[in-house]
């Protein structure tokens, strides 16, 4: 059980999210960290909310949600996974009235994100938290896709730079078109 009423307060919508996050590329602070991921995230984002295509039988699932569903995001703009797999969440999020898709920064609402760890130790995100309209939790995902995180973690084993990984995750990301996100938000549904 989630305290809903104070992450709806706290929450922002997807619009909003990227507005925040272009506000950041469009101050172009040298002491923004990660800036240069925040740019390429910007456009990663604005290239898959007119790319993506949703899979007839999740289209069929979500659509078929008959009660209110708060789908709480916890998020950054540097996060590179992020721009792959929010874009799809706020598509799912416009095919149902029912599903109100909110967005929480990360480094924020600590206390939300140490409820979902990854692994039970790390704060990775994109982590999608769903809820009920009493708090109870419904299901949640992420911080990515189970065979990308496989190959994450044997990169992370081996000593990979993060650089290297990071190229690597995003040509996943691109081969797959979000087919294997959604398939595992399917299987939650």
């Amino acid at each position: 059980m989630i305290y809903l009423q104070e992450y709806l307060t706290k929450s922002i919508g997807y619009n909003e999210y990227q507005t925040a996050i272009q506000a950041i590329v469009d101050a172009n602070d040298p002491e923004t960290k990660y800036l240069d991921y925040i740019r390429l995230n910007v456009q990663r984002m604005i290239r898959l909310n007119k790319t993506i295509h949703v899979l007839p039988e999740l289209e069929a699932a979500v659509k078929a949600i008959n009660t209110p569903q708060y789908w709480f995001v916890l998020s950054e703009g540097w996060c590179g996974d992020a721009a792959q797999t929010t874009p799809l969440m706020a598509k799912l999020a416009e095919l149902n009235p029912q599903i109100s898709l909110q967005f929480l920064w990360r480094d924020q609402n600590t206390e939300l994100m140490d409820q979902f760890l990854t692994d039970g130790k790390s704060r990775s995100i994109p982590k999608l938290i769903a809820t009920d309209s009493e708090g109870k939790v419904l299901f949640d995902w992420g911080p990515r896709p189970e065979e990308l995180q496989i190959i994450y973690k044997d990169h992370a084993a081996k000593g990979t730079p993060f650089t290297e990984v990071a190229e690597i995750l995003q040509k996943w990301y691109l081969q797959d078109k979000t087919v294997s996100t959604q398939k595992e938000i399917l299987e939650r549904l």
